[in-house]
């Protein structure tokens, strides 16, 4: 099997949100990171660092998770849930080349279960080859 390209997840705050480093904002993407880690989901997630003592860093709600490891309903569940958290708020999925936005747990849905079946179709291919 050949290497995939691993799926980025932004989530972007709600225009209403003007401080991501709010401790509510970051409670809500702390939720995602855990859905993802208790699911086994391989993933790293970027966050603001600062080369100073005493300055914290934070979450900036933008995750890399392996190919091998994407599971469409962790994934949708703990995005959903992301998402309904304020109203505004969008999801940035990229699989590759293609790049998709969802505003709604029904979109999310529907973005993920097409990831899924482009692994499923490329595992299949490599299968044949």
């Amino acid at each position: 099997m050949t290497d995939r390209e691993p799926m980025k997840l932004k989530l972007t705050a709600a225009p209403t949100e003007s401080n991501v480093r709010d401790p509510g904002y970051q409670q809500d993407l702390a939720s995602v990171r855990t859905a993802l880690l208790e699911a086994g989901i391989l993933h790293s997630e970027r966050r603001m660092m600062y080369d100073a003592p005493g300055v914290e860093g934070y979450a900036i709600g933008q995750y890399v998770i392996e190919a091998a490891t994407i599971a469409g309903p962790i994934v949708g569940v703990a995005v959903g849930a992301w998402l309904k958290g304020r109203a505004g708020r969008k999801v940035r999925l990229k699989v590759g080349d293609i790049e998709v936005e969802a505003f709604t747990q029904a979109e999310v849905d529907a973005l993920v279960d097409k990831a899924l079946k482009l692994k499923t179709q490329l595992d299949k291919e490599d299968g044949g080859a």
